[in-house]
């Protein structure tokens, strides 16, 4: 199976299914005892949207531009943010690499602390427009339609008295997906602080600040392997990818 064949997979099945769960929530009446089981569910699929608007921005969700385009804002809508921004800011991020004025993901890791990872997607729509990315072709307009069909969704969730369901089924699992996307994706692999070079060169290191390190040297790892390999499928697990970079798996 080819890197994009299992990418739309991927695309048709966790899409769907979060549709469809959606739809249950508000159009049936299920039992409280199944909403720990629904957040957890939520919460994956749209790792997994998150994961194809990534995916999407690199061109390897169809060989067509217009499929690949098509589904990486399907993707994106459902992840509250936008195909346009996302694509743009994270070509400007590969391009400038922990430049301070051109880096769009710079100050996520060291501008500000730990709270703003998640607020990414802000970051992402100010950027595309103060670098006035949205000139280029499509990109505005795909921006707009994605924004209204965001605004509309959450509009629909409010007049019709679902807007707690929104909140928990939707608002905090994204939070969740995108505070710890952001820890692991932006925020380890490109901050060093002091204490961390203080942990490296310490001689004799507990089970936390060893599983610390550790964690920190797997997202740097993956990350770096992606910008060196950006055509490479790693589906956005850092933990997997290491262990098949060190044959692992």
């Amino acid at each position: 199976m080819t890197k994009y064949k299992l990418n739309q997979l991927l695309f048709v099945g966790s899409f769907s299914l979060l549709l469809g769960v959606f739809g249950l929530l508000v159009f049936t009446k299920m039992s409280y005892f199944f909403y720990p089981g629904i957040f957890i569910l939520v919460a994956f699929l749209l790792h997994y949207q998150f994961n194809l608007v990534h995916i999407g921005s690199h061109f390897q969700l169809s060989k067509s531009s217009k499929v690949n385009n098509i589904l990486g804002s399907l993707s994106a809508i459902v992840s509250g943010t936008t195909f346009a921004s996302f694509t743009q800011t994270h070509k400007l991020h590969h391009r400038n690499v922990g430049k301070e004025e051109l880096d769009p993901d710079y100050h996520i890791t060291n501008g500000h602390g730990l709270f703003w990872i998640p607020f990414k997607i802000g970051y992402q729509d100010m950027y595309f427009f103060k670098n006035k990315l949205y000139k280029t072709p499509g990109a505005l307009l795909n921006y707009l339609l994605s924004r209204f069909v965001q605004v509309s969704a959450v509009v629909y969730f409010i007049i019709t008295g679902n807007w707690l369901l929104f909140v928990f089924f939707w608002l905090l699992p994204a939070w969740l997906v995108g505070y710890l996307n952001g820890l692991f994706l932006f925020y380890f692999p490109h901050y060093t602080t002091g204490g961390v070079e203080r942990l490296r060169q310490k001689k004799r290191l507990n089970v936390f600040e060893k599983s610390y390190l550790l964690a920190i040297e797997i997202c740097r790892n993956y990350h770096e392997k992606h910008h060196l390999r950006v055509a490479e499928n790693r589906n956005y697990f850092p933990v997997f990818a290491y262990l098949r970079d060190n044959r692992v798996l």
